[in-house]
């Protein structure tokens, strides 16, 4: 039996997950939301507990509702892993100049949508030893790989592909 609820979930402008006015800080049960976070018109969280089936929305998504964890460079291509567990080849790198981060999509299989990461200060890191700026464009050059970066800032709503 699906059961389909609001909850006073939420997440801030600096990617802190909320219930309520309560900071979740508990780091089983913020894995347990990200493994779970689905997005069709808006962000969800999907459990299943033996005959219960609960699909519970975010009240609000103000930032990245995921974070990358560690980033490889593998056969000309670049692969991340997100704390959602979840690795992902990446084909788009986005920079938002207004706040300075780097940030790209995971693409949810199950609903055909995109969730917006964001890139850690750590990847960041790693990554700025490849980021190249010419002529006001930007692109990551590692070893013959050629990534392009565009320049766009993140939309937390209507992530259909």
């Amino acid at each position: 039996m699906l059961k389909i609820l609001q909850t006073e979930i939420w997440i801030d402008e600096n990617h802190n997950w909320w219930n309520q006015n309560q900071k979740i800080t508990n780091t089983g049960v913020l894995r347990l939301f990200k493994e779970n976070l689905h997005f069709d018109d808006n962000y969800f969280i999907f459990l299943i507990s033996r005959n219960l089936q609960e699909k519970g929305y975010l009240k609000e998504v103000k930032g990245f509702p995921l974070l990358t964890e560690n980033v490889e460079f593998k056969n000309q291509k670049m692969e991340v892993q997100l704390d959602n567990g979840k690795f992902q080849f990446i084909d788009s790198l986005f920079y938002d100049v207004e706040k300075n981060f780097f940030w790209s999509y995971w693409y949810d299989p199950d609903y055909k949508t995109q969730i917006p990461f964001l890139f850690t200060n750590r990847i960041i890191q790693i990554l700025s030893l490849f980021i190249i700026e010419d002529k006001n464009q930007y692109y990551l050059d590692k070893e013959g790989l050629i990534f392009p970066i565009q320049i766009k800032a993140p939309n937390f709503t209507r992530q259909f592909v």
